[in-house]
Parts: structure tokens; sequence; C-alpha cells
């Protein structure tokens, strides 16, 4: 004898929890990989903006955290960048831009004179100074790594 005699709906139930089992394993993945993700499409969109024509090296990344009134924050970026083409320092001014990821999401930039100059950012964000953390320095096809 069958408890339930009308049984239609079940099916319909076992679809929705396993389309939403997928969705939790592909968010969990995305979280996990998203930096680096984030890190190859940032150097394709540099290699098309023509930023494959130099060769960047980054030094000495650094984030300087402020905590200002209220529960508030400054962040500061900042990092040398030497330009090469063909192994030779780049002459003259070139405009730089680049990007900051992880403790904070942020765009630097600045100008390189004679091969070699800095670039930086700020950005005020709601909320108090953590107590470290790491971040993700891309410029051109350089990426260096800051943590605190």
């Amino acid at each position: 004898m069958k408890l339930f005699k009308n049984e239609n709906g079940q099916g319909l139930v076992e679809y929705a929890l396993l389309l939403v089992l997928v969705a939790v394993v592909v968010i969990g993945i995305l979280a996990l990989l998203g930096p680096q993700i984030n890190i190859a499409f940032s150097k394709v969109i540099a290699a098309l903006n023509g930023a494959g024509i130099y060769e960047y090296t980054i030094s000495s990344p650094s984030i300087t955290m402020t905590n200002l009134p209220g529960p508030n924050c400054r962040f500061t970026a900042a990092a040398n960048v030497s330009i090469t083409e063909n192994g030779v320092p780049v002459s003259g001014s070139v405009n730089v831009t680049g990007s900051v990821s992880g403790i904070v999401n942020m765009t630097i930039s600045g100008s390189v004179s004679g091969g070699s100059g800095s670039i930086s950012g700020t950005r005020n964000v709601s909320g108090s100074c953590p107590g470290g953390g790491s971040a993700t320095f891309l410029v051109g096809g350089a990426v260096a790594t800051w943590s605190q």
C-alpha cells in the first residue's frame, strides 16, 4: 500500500536540490581561484591594450593602512616599476597604470621616465583597517605580491 498517492513534484524537488549543490560547488571554486583568474584576465587585457610591447618589473610593492575618523580606513599602495624594451631601459616618459587586488582592490598609476619610476594610488573604504593581509600588484605583465 502506498503512503502517498500523488508524487508528481518529487522529481522537480530533486532537480532543484541538485542545481543548488552544483551552484554551491561553482561558487566555492570561484572563491578559491578568483585571484588567479583575475591575474590571467588582466594579463590578457594588458597585452591587448599594447602593454605587451615592454617588459615590466615591479619592485618594493607596499601598502600602508591609516585609520581615518570614524570607522574608515585609507589604503595607499605604491611600487617601483622599471620598463625595458629588448633588455634596454625605455627612454622618455611612459604613463603607467596597474591594479592591486586582495586586501584592497584599487588602481595605481604614475609616470616612468628613463626606464624607471614609481606608481601609487589611494583608496578610502568604510570600516577599520585590518591587522594585515596580502595583495597582488599587476602592472603590464608583471606580478608582485605584498603581505603583512
